[in-house]
């Protein structure tokens, strides 16, 4: 994950990596600058994919049945309501040792709400 300019070509020069996803690891690792993430929103950086995708994206990287993968999108009055299932034997997985993962999600979807002037929370759901 980097951030680049807009009006440089995607190839283009990057002004900072903030993140990393290795997919040949099993399982695959992916690795996020929260604090990072936070300040480039903070100063008007904008994410290219909605938080939906990217959530999605995540989870199916991380799966052994990616094809099970579904997030859903709750409005609610406080936040936004972002469901994610998975088949059970994967649950583990989008979850991390001691809860790692999830809440890397969590903390990347708090970043991007930020600039969007939203709460999203992630509830990980069994299929």
């Amino acid at each position: 994950m980097v951030v680049i300019e807009r009006t440089r070509p995607r190839n283009g020069r990057v002004r900072e990596l903030v993140g990393t996803y290795d997919p040949l690891k099993k399982p695959a690792e992916i690795k996020l600058d929260a604090e990072r993430i936070k300040y480039w929103l903070g100063v008007g950086a904008q994410p290219s994919d909605t938080v939906r995708e990217l959530v999605e994206f995540i989870a199916r990287a991380l799966v052994d049945h990616p094809e099970e993968v579904q997030v859903r999108s709750v409005e609610g009055s406080q936040a936004t309501i972002l469901e994610l299932r998975v088949n059970p034997e994967d649950l583990g997985k989008v979850i991390g040792r001691q809860g790692r993962t999830a809440k890397a999600v969590r903390t990347l979807l708090g970043a991007a709400g930020m600039k969007v002037h939203k709460r999203f929370t992630l509830e990980i759901l069994e299929e």
